[in-house]
């Protein structure tokens, strides 16, 4: 370990051992300044034997250094400057404790023995003074204290002091205004209710604590594992290369992971949990209000909570991102996380898919969820709804979709560039609203009644649309339809009124498969039926009418004799 050598009464010197680098590199330049002074002939020592002596005030040394050595334990108080002499600048060269009461401009560093400091300027602590004591009181403004290799105890009260703790298992706080705080290899503990105050673990493992009166504090967490309990306002906290466990109840903080592993527990309000640049694993528990989270590249673990609330996700990391919501009111949105599977047992969310696999699955109350933008496959997504009422969305992806409809009922509306999603239910009906591509739905395992409309886009694509065993609708509207009925009873709809441009040809593949089974055509006048069926044309058993649009349907397999009193219109 370095050694720091200075000069003593009567000529003689003080060595001290100073295991800690920072301190080591302040002591030395100590040992300078007070080396130059005695070369200028501009240091004067003064000895202070015995805790009974009566301290002088410090000499009117202009340009020179006041040295006071303290050698016996005890307590000791050190007069302040007057009239413009400089502060003592105390050299410690004790082996039983001392208790040191400075002034706020005070420098003191050395010692062999047990030291308590309150109040100095600057303190540096070697290593034979075993477990120091270091107190910076609200009067010291710009303090610097670098403590040793034991297990130090250090606090700040003042403003813009700086800490440098040693290898040791040390205590330190900051309770002033913009303090810094570095922690080394030691296992340390921070305890904050400052403002502004900068705190970074080190290599050792760390806890952070930020009362409730912390104000806007910055948490570094080192090479070691770290805990963080915070319980301020505004709070930043940067994770480690190791596990980092956070339990935050504050509001307006912010937490970035990284290297390692994070854990969130978040009671608070409109905190930031961000770990897009996080490389561990990141499980998130929410119990607190507004708060926004993004996912990062190794697996996202979250649940939301039954007392969360508009709360904002973002899975944007490459990791897959898991959520289980028992919260309300809050968004998701997947973004480029390969796959995003949700449990809903909250109220009123609002789902947003993105480039990779969404899962979904609901429960007793309402949910939106809009699907994804991904390439064929990537985009792809399983949906199933709960009890509570659904409404899906599909995205502009490529991707198939696969929806399991629930009690509450299911509302689907295609993408603006066609979608392919397979529906079925047998408990909850359906309706579904083609977009503007080439659209397929098969609802061929569903067996509730549903409403099931095609484009209305003839210069866009085409419907393809399968219905179940249940009493359906299926409307060809003004597109290009191709319309599978199922073994319901179902009504096949063409509504002039829908009609966007072009001549479409629907076709209805299945008529004959109920003999219940009706078409109606809507808002072409009640002769139009008649009509239609008197100019029929029947090719290869398949029959096909006109209407007065120029509309086309064909009815595969089916004569114009088994249309007759299955036609309708007004």
């Amino acid at each position: 370990m370095p050694s720091v050598t200075v000069p003593g009464t009567n000529g003689s010197t003080i060595t001290e051992v100073y295991g800690n680098p920072n301190s080591a590199r302040l002591a030395q330049q100590i040992s300078d300044a007070l080396g130059a002074a005695l070369s200028a002939h501009s240091l004067l020592v003064t000895a202070a034997p015995n805790p009974g002596f009566t301290i002088p005030a410090p000499t009117t040394n202009p340009g020179g250094i006041d040295e006071l050595v303290i050698s016996a334990g005890g307590v000791y108080s050190i007069p302040a400057a007057t009239g413009g002499a400089p502060d003592y600048l105390v050299i410690l060269n004790n082996t039983a404790p001392v208790t040191i009461f400075g002034g706020p401009n005070n420098t003191i560093m050395g010692g062999s023995g047990p030291v308590t400091i309150i109040d100095p300027a600057t303190v540096v602590v070697p290593e034979g003074d075993g477990n120091a004591t270091v107190i910076l009181t609200a009067a010291d403004t710009g303090a610097v204290v670098a403590g040793n290799n034991f297990n130090d105890t250090i606090s700040a009260a003042g403003a813009n002091d700086t800490i440098f703790a040693g290898t040791g298992n040390n205590m330190l706080s900051a309770s002033g205004v913009g303090d810094v705080i570095i922690g080394d290899s030691g296992n340390n503990t921070f305890n904050v209710t400052g403002t502004g105050d900068t705190l970074a673990a080190g290599a050792g493992q760390a806890t952070f604590q930020f009362g409730a009166n912390a104000v806007g504090a910055l948490a570094f967490a080192g090479l070691g594992a770290s805990t963080i309990i915070d319980a301020g306002t505004g709070t930043t906290i940067v994770g480690g290369a190791a596990a980092t466990a956070v339990t935050v109840s504050g509001s307006g903080g912010a937490i970035f992971g990284e290297a390692g592993s994070l854990d969130v527990v978040d009671s608070g309000a409109n905190n930031v949990v961000n770990a897009a640049f996080g490389a561990g694993l990141f499980n998130a528990t929410v119990f607190g209000a507004g708060d926004t989270i993004v996912s990062g590249n190794a697996t996202t673990n979250m649940s939301l909570t039954n007392t969360a609330q508009n709360a904002l996700i973002f899975g944007v990391g490459t990791g897959a991102l898991n959520i289980v919501d028992q919260g309300s009111n809050d968004t998701i949105v997947g973004s480029s996380s390969p796959t995003v599977n949700v449990t809903d047992n909250g109220s009123n969310e609002l789902l947003f898919g993105g480039s990779g696999f969404l899962q979904f699955v609901g429960g007793s109350n309402s949910a939106t969820v809009v699907g994804v933008g991904g390439t064929a496959g990537a985009g792809s997504a399983s949906i199933t709804a709960g009890t509570g009422a659904l409404v899906y969305a599909d995205g502009a992806g490529s991707g198939s979709t696969t929806v399991i409809g629930g009690s509450g009922g299911t509302t689907l509306f295609g993408a603006s560039n066609g979608s392919d999603i397979t529906f079925s239910s047998s408990t909850g009906s359906a309706i579904y609203v083609a977009g503007s591509g080439s659209e397929t739905l098969d609802a061929s395992g569903s067996s509730t009644g549903n409403l099931l409309i095609g484009t209305a886009d003839t210069a866009a694509g085409a419907s393809l649309i399968k219905a179940g065993t249940g009493n359906d609708t299926l409307e060809g509207t003004g597109g290009n339809a191709t319309l599978t009925g199922g073994s319901g009873d179902n009504l096949f709809l063409f509504n002039k009124g829908l009609v966007f441009g072009g001549a479409p040809h629907d076709i209805v593949t299945d008529f004959t498969a109920s003999a219940t089974n009706l078409v109606l055509l809507a808002n072409y006048g009640a002769s139009e039926a008649a009509g239609a069926l008197a100019g029929a044309t029947t090719v290869g058993g398949n029959t096909t009418i006109t209407l007065s649009d120029n509309t086309k349907i064909t009815f595969n397999n089916t004569s114009t004799a088994q249309l007759q009193g299955h036609v309708f219109s007004f």
